[in-house]
Formats: C-alpha cells, sequence, structure tokens
C-alpha cells in the first residue's frame, strides 16, 4: 500500500515540522517481552501512545463529494478503530475493521495529526487501510484535514463539512 504523505505538508496548513508530544505506555522489544502487556509482531520496536481521533464530515474529490466517519483509540490495553468512507459517483465504500497503529503528533502549527493503519474493506473486499486526519479547531469546516488510502484509492482534502477532533 502506499504511504500517505504527511498532511501537514499541504500548503493549507503550511507546517514545517512535526513535533511528536506524548508519554509512552508500552515498549515492546524485538524478543517480544513486554513492559505493558502486548506482544512483538516484527523485529522493530513498537510504541503505544494514548490518545483519541473521533469525527465525520466530507470532502471534495474531482468527482464530487467524499464522507466519512471514524473513530479510534490508543490506550494501556491497545488499539482500537473503526471508519467509514463513501463516495457514490464512484460506488466506493470502505470500512475499516480495526486499528493496528495509531500514531498522534503535534504539528508546528498547533494542529494534531492522527495517523491510523488497520485492515478495511473496500466493496466488500478485504485489504488494508491508512488515514491520516488533522485537528486544527474548530470549526472543522475549511480548517481540518482527511485523507485516506487502501488499495489504489487515495482521497484528501480540507473538510467541506463536519469535524475532526484529535487529542493525542
Amino acid at each position: 500500500m502506499r504511504r500517505l504523505r504527511r498532511l501537514h505538508s499541504l500548503p493549507a496548513l503550511a507546517a514545517v515540522a512535526a513535533i511528536v508530544v506524548w508519554s509512552a505506555l508500552s515498549v515492546v522489544n524485538a524478543l517480544g517481552t513486554s513492559t505493558g502487556g502486548a506482544s512483538a509482531s516484527s523485529g522493530a520496536y513498537q510504541y503505544q501512545y494514548s490518545g483519541s481521533i473521533t469525527g465525520s464530515g466530507t470532502i471534495a474529490s474531482t468527482t464530487g463529494q467524499v464522507s466519512f466517519s471514524v473513530s479510534a483509540k490508543a490506550g494501556d490495553t491497545g488499539t482500537t478503530g473503526s471508519c467509514s468512507v463513501n463516495e457514490p459517483a464512484t460506488k466506493t465504500k470502505i470500512k475499516c475493521l480495526g486499528a493496528t497503529s495509531i500514531t498522534f503528533t503535534t504539528l508546528a502549527n498547533g494542529c494534531q495529526l492522527a495517523d491510523v493503519n488497520g485492515p478495511a474493506t473496500i466493496n466488500g473486499v478485504p485489504t488494508t487501510y491508512e488515514f491520516q486526519a488533522v485537528d486544527c479547531g474548530s470549526p472543522g469546516t475549511g480548517h481540518d484535514t482527511f485523507a485516506i488510502v487502501a488499495d489504489g484509492y487515495e482521497r484528501e482534502g480540507l473538510l467541506t463539512s463536519g469535524n475532526l477532533t484529535v487529542h493525542g
């Protein structure tokens, strides 16, 4: 799956750098031992941070509107996540079925970024997804941004309606 470019590089946000602001809840090493109860799935270190993302709205695409709804949370008991994305003009429906990775970042401009990955279906066919949501305050319309990649489907843009709330 093609990785999303960082939304904070969009001209509308004009962010220069991201500053990670978290407190680590668990660190899992390559041997599978854990300080927080998780198990290693790869040879790299895995970090879990607390935070959440919720919201819904629409973004514009070249074919019309894309509507979405997102919810994800990372905490000391693991990660959870769900989303639905619908683009009527292309008859594309994405359903997120969980979250395997969630990253929260405070951008240089003060906006909050959530980057979420996990399993999904696109029109009923199993795949994976990555979505990024940037919360730049309320109201979200014209300020917050949303992007998603799933099996060749890519959409991103400023919210034309709705609001995103990131607590990282």
